[in-house]
């Protein structure tokens, strides 16, 4: 029987070790995306959450009580500001910029009037883009809307 040498052990010992780091990198790396696609199902949730509780508030009467108003600018800004880290960006590139500005509408005190007279219509936009964030078409009627009242 051939006895090993001392530099075949060495090189064996170093092999074995490498291949254990190896391993333990691709667990780990498996692991952090894991936690990143957990992550982003949380920001898109979150996201659908807002687009919601805005559909929700349009659905009331602003003039009723002012909170359902104040209601409504927080959840659009919240969507707007999540929008850009939301996975629906890819598919609908415009939709933090059209959240954006209909946030902007609703700070502008002149403009209360028209989203109070097309509320129903808005609140269905809502409705659609929290069910399909995804959706241009949505977007840009949205857009389209906050062109208008400009």
């Amino acid at each position: 029987m051939i006895m090993p040498t001392r530099r075949n052990v060495v090189f064996s010992v170093a092999i074995l070790i490498l291949a254990a780091l190896l391993a333990n990198r691709a667990v780990q790396q498996h692991r952090a995306q894991n936690n990143l696609s957990a992550l982003q199902q949380r920001v898109d949730e979150a996201f659908r959450t807002q687009l919601s509780l805005a559909a929700s508030s349009l659905g009331t009467d602003f003039d009723e009580d002012e909170s359902n108003f104040n209601a409504c600018v927080a959840s659009v800004s919240a969507a707007a500001a999540l929008a850009g880290q939301t996975s629906f960006e890819s598919r609908n590139d415009v939709l933090d910029v059209a959240l954006d500005r209909f946030g902007k509408i609703l700070l502008n005190p002149v403009n209360r009037q028209a989203v109070t007279q097309n509320a129903p219509t808005l609140r269905a936009l809502f409705v659609k883009l929290s069910a399909d964030p995804a959706d241009a078409d949505t977007t840009r009627q949205l857009s389209a809307f906050t062109g208008n009242v400009r």
